[in-house]
């Protein structure tokens, strides 16, 4: 792999073990395979020399449920955390008003 090749590679691991998507091309097993996808833990081995792999993008839906899992998951009392779209830090929400277009939303990993 090149430097460019290691760098999208690494960039869909990460994705992945944020619970992304993972869209994928290539031959498995036997035969070939037309764009699947998986999220963790399906992929339990990486095949790059085979396998084309890259982030899915998100649906309307997934959007939607990933927004529903996190406002659910603040009803229910459980510590949620936002980063401004122009930041890369991850913040306390102290007073928590959902603004989907300036900020992501997710629940606190537990420390």
């Amino acid at each position: 792999m090149n430097i460019e090749e290691t760098k999208a590679a690494i960039e869909v691991m990460q994705a992945f073990t944020e619970g992304k998507k993972i869209r994928f091309i290539g031959k498995l097993g036997n035969g070939p395979v037309d764009w699947c996808f998986a999220t963790a833990p399906t992929i339990l081995r990486w095949d790059w020399s085979r396998i084309k792999y890259e982030v899915a993008p998100e649906t309307p839906q997934d959007i939607a449920r990933r927004r529903a899992e996190v406002m659910l998951a603040y009803a229910d009392g459980k510590e949620i955390e936002y980063r401004d779209h122009r930041h890369d830090s991850w913040s306390d929400a102290k007073a928590l008003f959902w603004a989907w277009d300036r900020c992501d939303y997710r629940v606190k990993e537990p420390t």
